[in-house]
């Protein structure tokens, strides 16, 4: 059989389950897919017919390593492509959407010295989250007030306002493979939390979104130059109008079922030479 690589990290050996889902509709195909750590340095990448990055969740805090990792990739059919990979590694990407004209949340790109009480008045956030540029699944996320202001880590950082329609709405993921999409998901926090992400108590609920959220999300992914395997379009629906919180293209949880997987699957086999 032909060989693709599912590329996860050492703590997830086995990878996620959802991906697994994945694995009959392959097998259907001639395919066998192997989970296999991006730091692994006894794997030939190029013996893959297709190299899967899936769950590289350590990349944030490895992240030269990482980058080093990517370059030498540069034979390999390795899906997304490096150079997405690459720009997409680095939250300031967004910056790069809202330039072109895509509603991003309002985030403020802090330098070393900014001083984020004055900034919160001078905007007038009542509460706002800073998180670093380079980080993942709530990584050295905080929520700031004019009275909780936590030291801020080392590099890079953002601040974006904390948008009310999180907890009112909720967070909507909208899944594209191949450009296509393919379902959603909305997320909420916990009740007193910020944070949406499962591993802080927050729940994930597959619903059908608006068509209007789907068009918008599906302009971002259309907008991006080079052709992409998977996208998650993260956001919040601000008077109809989709505000891109997080354009995820590395290593996203797709939250599959076993339909959606069949929808991966053949996205998967397209991009195969």
């Amino acid at each position: 059989m032909r060989k693709i690589a599912y590329v996860t990290c050492q703590d997830l050996p086995n990878l996620n389950p959802s991906d697994r889902l994945t694995f009959p509709y392959l097998a259907e195909q001639g395919f066998r897919v192997q989970a296999v750590a991006w730091d692994n340095t006894n794997v030939l990448w190029q013996d893959f017919d297709a190299v899967v990055i899936r769950s590289t969740w350590d990349y944030h805090t490895r992240y030269d390593e990482f980058l080093c990792w990517l370059d030498n990739l540069a034979e390999v059919n390795l899906l997304n492509p490096a150079k997405v990979v690459r720009w997409n590694s680095n939250k300031t990407y967004l910056r790069d959407l809202s330039a072109r004209g895509i509603p991003i949340v309002p985030t403020v790109w802090l330098g070393e010295n900014d001083d984020i009480p004055a900034i919160l008045q001078e905007k007038g956030w009542h509460k706002a989250v800073l998180k670093p540029t380079i980080s993942a699944t709530a990584y050295n996320t905080h929520l700031v007030t004019l009275d909780r202001k936590p030291e801020s880590p080392p590099g890079e950082m953002m601040l974006q306002p904390f948008m009310p329609q999180i907890t009112e709405e909720g967070e909507w993921s909208l899944l594209f493979f191949g450009g296509i999409f393919s379902h959603a998901i909305l997320k909420r926090p916990m009740p007193g939390d910020f944070r949406v992400q499962n591993d802080f108590g927050g729940t994930i609920e597959r619903l059908t979104p608006p068509g209007f959220l789907v068009e918008q999300a599906a302009r971002i992914v259309e907008g991006i130059s080079s052709p992409l395997l998977y996208a998650r379009v993260d956001g919040v629906n601000v008077n109809q109008i989709f505000h891109l919180m997080e354009l995820e293209l590395i290593e996203p949880d797709l939250y599959l079922d076993p339909d959606t997987a069949r929808n991966f699957a053949d996205a998967l086999l397209k991009f195969i030479r």
